[in-house]
């Protein structure tokens, strides 16, 4: 790193040496291979590096998604991989058109597409995502409680039971339905703690 330290009025010497003393506490030390993992990291950031190959890992978002729904005191979400099967192909879609657009380009709304595959709800809800390609990163932002995210308070909401989740080429799209007795849903496959290593 190249410190430049310019005759400057007043406390020009000072700032370069603040800037010096932040430049040394931001510098990182390499931990040598073997090494025990740093106490401070903690199950879900393990499991969130463990998971961002394989996005979107449908039943581990659920899963996350899932713990803050019991905080919230909401039964957990199900999936239907039916609705992700209708996800998939819309992004797929948006991909084409390279647009975030919740009608497809043959002009078919969610409520169409979901019709074809037989997926009747009463309550549906669609999101649309660009640039997520991180399981972590994505149930980082799905379960983050802040005011303007709209995302947040349709999952925590009691009137979305299922779930259903397709990406292709950073496109995603989530699908949010409500009870319909043939949904044909799943419970999420989660992993517990000790099989994270």
């Amino acid at each position: 790193m190249i410190l430049s330290l310019s005759p400057a009025p007043r406390h020009g010497v000072r700032r370069g040496i603040v800037t010096l003393l932040a430049c040394a506490v931001l510098t990182a030390v390499p931990v040598p291979a073997g090494a025990a993992p740093v106490a401070s990291a903690t199950q879900s950031s393990i499991t969130a590096v463990k998971k961002s190959s394989d996005f979107p890992d449908v039943d581990w978002i659920v899963c996350e998604i899932n713990k803050e729904r019991a905080v919230n005191g909401v039964p957990a979400l199900t999936i239907v991989d039916r609705a992700s099967t209708v996800a998939n192909a819309h992004a797929a879609d948006m991909f084409q058109m390279n647009k975030l657009t919740s009608v497809g380009s043959d002009g078919r709304t969610l409520r169409d597409r979901l019709n074809d595959a037989s997926i009747y709800s009463r309550v549906i809800q669609e999101f649309m995502f660009y640039g997520y390609k991180n399981n972590g990163y994505f149930a980082d932002m799905a379960t983050d409680n802040t005011p303007a995210n709209t995302f947040y308070k349709a999952l925590m909401s009691q009137d979305i039971v299922a779930f259903g989740m397709g990406e292709d080429n950073m496109y995603t799209d989530v699908i949010l339905l409500g009870y319909h007795r043939r949904l044909g849903q799943r419970d999420a496959v989660c992993e517990d703690s000790a099989s994270l290593g």
